[in-house]
């Protein structure tokens, strides 16, 4: 995330289902939903701690084989 105004952070927000990685420190944040009704109103987040900051963890290898020439 980039703030585009250096002192305003009216500009730096993170939409809903969409996640801020911060791999130095090994921390994902990542907005799932809001509910509630003023002035009760709530944000469910997902936060995420990477357990291998060593970073010897692997992406899994997805590979597609199509069968037939024509859809």
């Amino acid at each position: 995330m980039t703030l585009n105004t250096p002192g305003d952070f009216s500009d730096c927000f993170l939409l809903p289902g969409h996640t801020f990685s911060d791999y130095d420190s090994g921390v994902h944040i990542t907005p799932i939903g809001k509910g509630g009704t003023p002035p009760m109103e709530y944000l469910n987040v997902a936060v995420n701690f990477e357990t291998a900051l060593d970073r010897n963890s692997t992406v899994p290898d997805f590979s597609i084989h199509n069968q037939h020439a024509n859809p």
